[in-house]
């Protein structure tokens, strides 16, 4: 299925870019099928700035018509805002370990597992290519280090369908590899689910794609995104948060069982998480503030956690964009 969003933001130019990886595409064994339509060329006629006279004996020559390229277009997915052109296609690939369907935005690679569906995996794909667009703010140096650490890294989101249940993963015996193989092995965190709500889904693909951008592909590309590391911004920011009360980690504790490293990962992750979408006022999604987090609102945060605002300002502002409130809505509701 190939589509091709054209979207025109009013408020600011923004355009996407990044680093294109087109490893692996030229052996994918098939591509979903693509629903096409051609838009007949409308010739133009170049004018000729003076009329030059003609000798009677020499033909007159009529200008050549220049035609505009065919386009290959579908109905734009949600409104008028962008102007950003993506052409994404599902890709099947059979030599990956049960996720045999994928697609990438920017260098972020995205697989699916076979229950899930084709239009979901370009929901995922759409929203998370709102958060990699430019804006005023963007550091293109710091930018292009991060996608080139997903790439070199081999950094990728998993999408399964339902929940772990559907995969007896917190069995012994899963049904599932954990991953799909050819480098793509250890730089994962969270599914994101399929879930079929369209309550839920939208704070599902938000959230975990948001896990896997910090807690894997930030700590790849910089030590100060080290959740081990007591003196890394990170932590810093983690611990101000911790004593003043504004983040709960008790339940999270049980998770110590398993190590420390474990505790460490996904408290700062889950932590840092709230950071990001309170500066970009998503909180309404998961009713902030609440037990777990205690920030109402950006002005709120700015004031009581300046080590998360200034992390936010130094390194997250500078590589991910505020995606568009409405245009998510409209994504997650096609």
């Amino acid at each position: 299925m190939n589509r091709l969003f054209v979207i025109t933001l009013l408020s600011m130019a923004l355009i996407a870019c990044g680093v294109n990886d087109d490893e692996d595409v030229q052996s994918s064994a098939s591509l979903t099928e693509e629903k096409v339509l051609e838009i007949p060329p409308t010739p133009t006629t170049v004018p000729l700035s003076t009329p030059t006279p003609v000798s009677p004996s020499v033909p007159t020559l009529t200008p050549t018509p220049t035609l505009a390229p065919a386009l290959r277009v579908e109905e734009p997915l949600y409104t008028n805002n962008y102007d950003t052109q993506v052409d994404r296609k599902v890709i099947s690939d059979s030599s990956y370990r049960d996720y045999i369907h994928y697609t990438d935005v920017e260098t972020l690679r995205i697989f699916k597992l076979p229950d899930v569906s084709d239009d979901f995996l370009l929901k995922v794909s759409e929203m998370i290519q709102l958060m990699f667009l430019e804006n005023e703010k963007t550091d293109n140096n710091l930018r292009n280090d991060f996608f080139n650490t997903l790439k070199d890294e081999y950094v990728f989101q998993r999408v399964g369908y339902m929940g772990p249940e559907s995969y007896n993963l917190d069995s012994e015996y899963p049904t599932i590899d954990c991953c799909p193989g050819k480098n793509y092995d250890n730089n994962h965190t969270d599914f994101i689910w399929e879930t079929g709500d369209p309550n839920s889904q939208l704070g599902e693909v938000i959230e975990h794609a948001l896990h896997t951008i910090t807690n894997v592909g930030f700590k790849l590309m910089s030590e100060e995104w080290d959740y081990l590391n007591p003196d890394s911004k990170l932590r810093k920011a983690y611990q101000e948060a911790v004593e003043k009360d504004l983040f709960n980690e008790e339940s999270y504790l049980d998770l110590k069982q398993r190590g420390d490293e474990d505790f460490r990962s996904i408290t700062t992750q889950e932590f840092f998480f709230w950071v990001i979408i309170t500066e970009w006022d998503l909180g309404y999604l998961w009713q902030i503030p609440h037990d777990e987090f205690s920030v109402s609102n950006k002005q709120d945060l700015i004031a009581r956690l300046p080590l998360s605002h200034a992390l936010y300002v130094d390194f997250v502002e500078k590589i991910l964009n505020p995606p568009n409130n409405e245009l998510l809505i409209a994504i997650n509701e096609q």
